[in-house]
């Protein structure tokens, strides 16, 4: 009896064993129908877009749906639970990223792969955290429909590895713009590990946009070195930056000689050696993290000596208006909207301040006679309201800004309008008009009727 049950046994092991040998030649030969639909494109892997999430907090959100749903596997078994708490513990560090291969003809994604690249880890190479996910069928249903296409749409923080033909990344290379009011020449740059990158150039700056004296109706030309820091540059585009400017005026205009008449003397002009500081960044955030979408623009121009009248070699008196001090503060939000191809809107206010003095200039004199203007001392307050359209295409780019101050002590108001437009960012154009906002009584000697500026803008990369 034992002998016949025995040999059942055997008999049902066997055929147990024979359906499970069936069933695997099956999985196998159903796998290999699988990959036979689609169209192998082995040959284009190496131009197919390919990028890396950086995101910690995405990384976390796919990474948990694969937990969930059991989605993970090591070596091609499930992981362990002790193996999961050790590669949490490298998502929770910020260790881990993915990386995502698309399809060449259709831009589903066909790999999904974690890896790691934590100095410290005595496993788990760069190249190895779990097995790669080659199936988009598999991976879309673990992520689910709106993350599988959030992820495609590459809307997050993100490295693009993609092979291409031509270097796009022309923004990041020696530039030299060509502009009458704001040129500029870069002469260092340097990309860092951590993907932060310092750009130095030469600038020249003429006009003061804020306080309505746009271009060549300013006396004084800044000249300067500037510095400009992006914070972790993420597939071309940095995700802070900061700007430094630190130069000083020369002399932009010549006197109307001879002109002794106070009324006809409008124009502002140079009388003495200035320096220009100019700011932008977000250090706001660095006190809390709700602030840190907030740009600041802080500008200034600031008189350090004084001409007299032998610097002006006028041999009749001269009257003239000059601009010796100027400040402004402006807080600026970032992408309010977005209109698409259109652009984004920045928009914000700020206030400032600047002097207007007339001078008296009798030759012989050794100093320069201040006179009384027609309101109640030097300085003027403003406050002002900007807004800015911003467009990055392919082929054109455009920055759309309408700006608006009031001066407190005249009152009186300019609105302003910029447009500029540059075309495959080689050449392009800028033009600036201001117009005044009366509010009572006339415009002051030192204000033209309307101010308008332009400028033919040639970009060389190199």
């Amino acid at each position: 009896m034992k002998f016949k049950v025995l040999f059942v046994l055997l008999v049902l092991a066997s055929l147990v064993s024979a359906q499970d040998f069936q069933t695997e030649q099956k999985i196998i030969r159903v796998q290999k129908i699988y990959d036979n639909l689609e169209y192998n494109t082995t040959a284009f892997n190496d131009l197919k877009k390919t990028w890396i999430v950086t995101d910690p907090v995405y990384v976390r959100e796919i990474y948990n749906k694969f937990v969930v749903k059991n989605g993970l596997k090591i070596r091609g078994k499930k992981p362990t639970l002790a193996e999961l708490r050790q590669k949490s513990n490298d998502i929770y560090e910020g260790d881990v990223f993915i990386d995502v291969r698309k399809r060449y003809y259709d831009g589903e994604i066909e790999l999904l792969r974690f890896f790691t690249e934590s100095p410290n880890r005595e496993s788990d190479t760069s190249d190895y955290f779990f097995d790669e996910v080659y199936d988009f069928v598999y991976i879309r249903e673990i992520l689910g429909l709106e993350l599988y296409e959030d992820l495609k749409k590459q809307f997050y923080a993100l490295n693009d590895i993609t092979k291409t033909l031509y270097d796009f990344n022309y923004q990041y290379n020696f530039d030299i713009y060509l502009h009458l009011l704001e040129p500029e020449m870069m002469i260092w740059n340097l990309t860092t590990n951590a993907r932060n990158k310092y750009l130095v150039s030469l600038f020249g700056k003429w006009g003061m946009d804020r306080p309505a004296m746009p271009g060549w109706y300013y006396p004084d030309y800044f000249s300067g070195v500037r510095l400009k820091y992006s914070e972790y540059i993420v597939n071309t585009v940095p995700k802070t930056t900061y700007l430094v400017e630190l130069g000083f005026g020369i002399p932009a205009k010549e006197f109307s000689m001879g002109d002794a008449n106070p009324l006809n003397a409008r124009r502002l002009n140079h009388s003495g050696t200035n320096i220009y500081m100019h700011f932008i960044g977000s250090p706001l955030g660095m006190i809390t993290p709700e602030l840190e979408d907030i740009e600041l623009d802080i500008e200034g121009a600031f008189a350090i000596t004084e001409d007299t009248p032998s610097d002006f070699k006028n041999t009749d008196s001269l009257y003239f208006f000059s601009n010796r001090n100027y400040f402004s503060l402006t807080a600026l939000y970032p992408e309010l909207l977005d209109f698409g191809a259109a652009g984004k809107l920045k928009a914000g206010g700020g206030f400032g301040l600047y002097d207007v003095k007339r001078f008296l200039s009798v030759p012989g004199a050794p100093l320069l006679t201040a006179l009384p203007t027609n309101i109640s001392g030097n300085y003027r307050w403003m406050l002002g309201a900007e807004a800015h359209l911003e467009g990055d295409g392919a082929i054109i780019s455009h920055k759309i800004s309408t700006l608006f101050h009031y001066n407190f002590n005249d009152s009186n108001g300019f609105l302003g309008l910029k447009f500029f437009v540059m075309v495959t960012n080689s050449i392009g154009f800028d033009f600036k008009v201001f117009s005044p906002l009366q509010f009572s009584g006339s415009l002051p000697d030192y204000r033209n009727d309307s101010y308008f500026v332009f400028s033919p803008v040639i970009r060389i990369n190199y």
